[in-house]
């Protein structure tokens, strides 16, 4: 059997089974979290999770309890069937006449009034249109709640979370629907539920205005950050990356690009990924650079890391063309 300090779940992604173990506490402040920004909806999900825990972890994994894909194939289904309804020939099946219309129920696809097919009255299609944002909203709540029970740590402090930050993360995830994005409101969430004041309020609000192209964007430079000064160094070699940095600092994950002071004779340890460089120099010099903006150092926690070789070639020709001593030893 599961110790009772410890609950198991499977972290699942696509293709792969993981077993995750987090403790108790941690878990019941999720919990309370949960329940802070979605009310008592969460009360039985409450049981279930607790409930595993007196599980054994054979008969867990075998049953996949825990499994997100499960919920995203199962939720994609249902809002299919929703939106069969708008199908003209579903919706000719069902039209009411002036006798019959309390008794026909109102199907969440009569939204919209068509050529095709006489509309019931505005204010049901206005009602229907409610429930199926309303019905979307919530599939968002679950699919991120589940994400961010996957993610979270083994341990966290024993604080509660701001209630100002988890009624905004509430109020702004419920109208995300991309499953990339939904991944990384999930890890903040179990982030910020482990260490309160780990991502701030600026944060939030930056995070609910980026957009799929602007995340992907952030994702495939994360190879080129310095890990030390949280830097972007570029030359000759890399200007082609100006047009897409520039939007990430529109974004307000980077700021516009400056000069980066180095002092003379000083040796200074780069960091990409698992490479290390050293770079030196006999006089004083100066280098052009993104640095990114506090908002984006919380990001980086988020965001999947993408190494970037050719990156790190080109930057090292560049720097030795201008005259620096560079080396990985």
């Amino acid at each position: 059997m599961v110790d009772t300090e410890q609950i198991t779940t499977l972290a699942t992604g696509v293709g792969s089974s993981i077993p995750y173990v987090a403790s108790i506490p941690i878990i019941k402040r999720f919990i309370e979290a949960v329940e802070k920004g979605i009310g008592a909806v969460a009360a039985p999900w409450q049981m279930k999770r607790l409930a595993q825990a007196e599980q054994d972890i054979k008969l867990i994994q075998a049953r996949g309890e825990s499994s997100l894909r499960a919920l995203q194939l199962k939720g994609n289904q249902e809002l299919e069937e929703l939106k069969a309804s708008l199908s003209p020939k579903a919706h000719a099946a069902s039209i009411c006449t002036p006798d019959n219309e309390e008794e026909i129920p109102v199907t969440i696809g009569e939204i919209l009034e068509t050529d095709v097919v006489p509309a019931r009255p505005l204010a049901t299609r206005s009602e229907a249109r409610l429930r199926y944002q309303e019905a979307k909203r919530q599939l968002n709540i679950e699919r991120v709640v589940n994400i961010a029970f996957s993610e979270l740590p083994p341990e966290g402090q024993d604080e509660a979370v701001d209630d100002d930050w988890i009624a905004r993360f509430f109020e702004w995830v419920k109208d995300i629907s991309n499953e990339d994005m939904q991944k990384i409101w999930g890890k903040l969430l179990a982030g910020e539920v482990a260490r309160p004041r780990r991502f701030s309020l600026r944060t939030l609000d930056i995070l609910r205005n980026l957009s799929t192209d602007e995340a992907n964007l952030f994702k495939s430079v994360t190879g080129c950050i310095e890990s030390n000064a949280k830097v972007i160094l570029f030359g000759h070699s890399t200007t082609s990356m100006a047009q897409g940095l520039d939007r990430l600092c529109e974004a307000r994950i980077l700021h516009a690009h400056g000069m980066w002071s180095l002092d003379a004779g000083r040796r200074y340890r780069m960091l990409y990924g698992n490479r290390e460089l050293y770079l030196r120099l006999k006089g004083p010099g100066m280098m052009d650079h993104y640095a990114l903006t506090s908002t984006g150092i919380e990001l980086l926690q988020l965001i999947p890391f993408v190494e970037r070789p050719d990156y790190v070639d080109a930057l090292i020709n560049d720097l030795k063309r201008a005259g620096y001593e560079v080396s990985d030893k």
